[in-house]
């Protein structure tokens, strides 16, 4: 069972954004054979189900029965969508590979992990250490709201995206922290300059968030905390770090340059409704607001603010 496969994952969710959380079951008999969690969701758009909204990514359990559950995907009287990495078939009305998954099956010792390091990788950590970059754990609820300030001022100024409510993270700290999470702080000069937040999932440690000072990226802060919970996740016992899915060429490359392996993954439709009049100019109204509250000389309280009325519509 994966993260986003998890009981623990649906009630973060449920509880954050009010959805109705489900499972389709897979059924031999009286027997219950596999299970694919989703979210109905009913909104302006209309009633639809999204599996699993806010996951990464999201496979049927066990992932040989996904041809079982996409024909009654196809079949169902409502629209579908789904991120995951099992490819989708002529079943669904539309699917694309949106974006890239990665992960690095961790060897018995960092030596031979540090031995898969592309040279470039090797350079800017040993760059982060010579310029004077250290790094700590930290689980408390005060490490939380650090890295939400900078978790704001990543998705607000580099990427104009409002960022996900702090009641999110805060029921994530709940259910998983200390025993099962932890952020990796980097700091230089006595001062937090990014922050890496993990997960741990049965055998597997998941890269979940990741944020950073923009005037701090020259000192290589990231190079050094990524080596770091490699070394850290070697020595706990984990097989697995769950690099999670990336979009751009940059973060590709990172993740591609510790050992990262990639598969596609796929967003996949089904059964859409037409999209009205009405519904186009709620999610245009929604473009702006975002451009508004995301603008360099909005204070990032009300970007916050935004995500906590808006963001459980952006799915």
């Amino acid at each position: 069972m994966t993260l986003f496969q998890s009981p623990e994952w649906s009630e973060i969710v449920r509880e954050t954004y009010d959805f109705s959380l489900r499972v389709l079951l897979a059924t031999e008999g009286r027997t219950v054979v596999g299970g694919l969690p989703f979210a109905h969701i009913e909104d302006f758009r209309g009633p639809r189900r999204v599996a699993l909204a806010f996951a990464d990514n999201l496979e049927p359990l066990p992932a040989s029965l996904w041809h079982e559950f996409e024909r009654y995907l196809a079949a169902d009287a409502l629209p579908w969508t789904i991120r995951t990495l099992c490819k989708p078939s002529d079943a669904a009305h539309s699917s694309k590979v949106v974006a890239q998954h990665h992960a690095v099956h961790l060897p018995p010792t960092f030596a031979e992990a540090e031995a898969a390091f592309n040279i470039k990788h090797k350079q800017k950590w040993r760059q982060a250490v010579r310029g004077g970059v250290t790094h700590r754990v930290d689980t408390s609820l005060d490490g939380l709201r650090l890295f939400y300030q900078l978790h704001t001022e990543t998705r607000k100024f580099k990427h104009g995206l409002m960022p996900q409510p702090l009641a999110f993270f805060e029921a994530i700290h709940r259910r998983f922290f200390p025993q099962n999470g932890f952020l990796l702080i980097a700091e230089h000069e006595g001062a937090p300059i990014a922050v890496m937040f993990f997960l741990a999932y049965g055998s597997t440690l998941y890269y979940k968030f990741s944020a950073s000072s923009l005037s701090s990226l020259p000192l290589r802060p990231n190079n050094l905390l990524i080596t770091k919970v490699i070394e850290m996740a070697i020595e706990r016992g984990y097989k697995k770090l769950d690099l999670g899915i990336s979009d751009t060429e940059g973060l590709i490359g990172f993740k591609e340059r510790i050992g990262g392996r990639a598969s596609d993954v796929y967003s996949a439709v089904y059964n859409p409704r037409e999209k009205s009049t009405a519904v186009s100019e709620v999610e245009r109204a929604f473009g702006e607001i975002t451009k508004v509250l995301t603008a360099e000389d909005v204070p990032s309280v009300y970007a916050q603010r935004g995500g906590e009325i808006l963001y459980r519509f952006f799915t």
